[in-house]
């Protein structure tokens, strides 16, 4: 009989709520407090498909940080996959918008135009794979794909639910400094949408949510490795349908660069004039490698559809306005 994962102990929450700590402080896991957290969730089990070591994994696809941000209220969380380790972390930080002290603690992902975290706490979540690619889906569900045993890959929408209200800021008498505390949402479900033994090489580089105006994403990119080709996954239904390719095939859009260049993740942004973009672009272990030519994405009226792409070298990145932030909505919104 298959055994049945559950979130039973599978959730570590770890607070860092001193005032200014180090990003690295929570990284490196100091101060650690662990607790239970979330009740235990049936998932499909994955047994029957043997072990291999990470190793198997190209360097590039083995953990990192994912290209969104999981916002709500006062806080924002980071996401990364801890491929080795089988397990995502989400890093908290929280911090009020005003009364803020002169000093200022950068963190990664920290614009100049968000206020220092008063509060930081990371979650991690267990895995029955190894996880390699995350993104956002708005500000409740995150969509994780990975690689288990036997090579097969799988992709899972995980859905959280945030206490209500949430956390409001409040001053501290003596010090006048507006403070507010991470709280910590409850993964409340975990949808399998996509499992399959493909063959070798089929494992997802990179994954991003596509975006509609004013309403839920139902959709979002999943970019291979074998081919560097990029589909659509339903978020519902888990159902596949093939986007964009080099070759093309059954895809919508033939990007030639896409067998030709290497690309790991994909960059969602909003521009004034060009409507939700999607950068494809290259890391190694979360940092970002100068790669030409870039290739984006565009849909132009925001409903949620690709309507074209450009490959841009250097030269035709500065001279539309890629570089600049003033075309952007948002811009240092992830």
């Amino acid at each position: 009989m298959d055994e049945v994962f559950t979130l039973k102990n599978a959730v570590k929450i770890v607070p860092a709520k001193a005032y200014a700590i180090p990003f690295v402080t929570v990284l490196l896991g100091i101060g650690r407090d662990v607790l239970a957290s979330n009740p235990s969730i049936p998932v499909e089990p994955l047994s029957g498909w043997d072990e291999l070591p990470v190793s198997f994994l190209p360097d590039d696809l083995r953990s990192g940080e994912g290209n969104t941000v999981l916002r709500k209220g006062f806080q924002k969380g980071l996401l990364f996959t801890d491929t080795s380790q089988k397990q995502v972390r989400l890093m908290w930080a929280a911090g009020a918008t005003v009364n803020q002290p002169e000093h200022r603690n950068y963190i990664p992902s920290l614009e100049a135009s968000e206020p220092m975290p008063t509060a930081m706490a990371e979650s991690l979540f267990a895995t029955r794979y190894y996880p390699n690619a995350i993104c956002r889906l708005g500000s409740d569900r995150v969509l994780v794909a990975g690689v288990t045993s036997g090579e097969g890959t799988v992709i899972e929408r995980w859905d959280f639910t945030w206490p209500d209200p949430m956390q409001a800021p409040s001053t501290d008498e003596n010090t006048g400094i507006t403070k507010v505390d991470v709280v910590e949402p409850a993964r409340s479900a975990v949808n399998l949408l996509y499992r399959k033994k493909p063959a070798q090489g089929h494992y997802v580089r990179a994954l991003c949510e596509l975006q509609k105006e004013s309403q839920a994403s139902t959709h979002a990119l999943v970019m291979w490795d074998d081919d560097g080709s990029i589909d659509l996954i339903d978020l519902e239904s888990g159902a596949i349908t093939s986007l964009a390719s080099g070759s093309g095939g059954s895809a919508s859009l033939v990007i030639p660069v896409l067998e030709t260049v290497r690309y790991n993740q994909i960059a969602a942004h909003e521009r004034i004039d060009l409507g939700y973009v999607y950068e494809l672009y290259y890391t190694v272990h979360g940092r970002r490698v100068s790669t030409w030519p870039l290739t984006v994405l565009l849909d132009l009226d925001r409903d949620g559809v690709i309507d074209e792409f450009r490959v841009l070298d250097e030269t035709l990145w500065q001279s539309q306005g890629w570089n600049d932030s003033n075309n952007y909505v948002n811009p240092f919104m992830r």
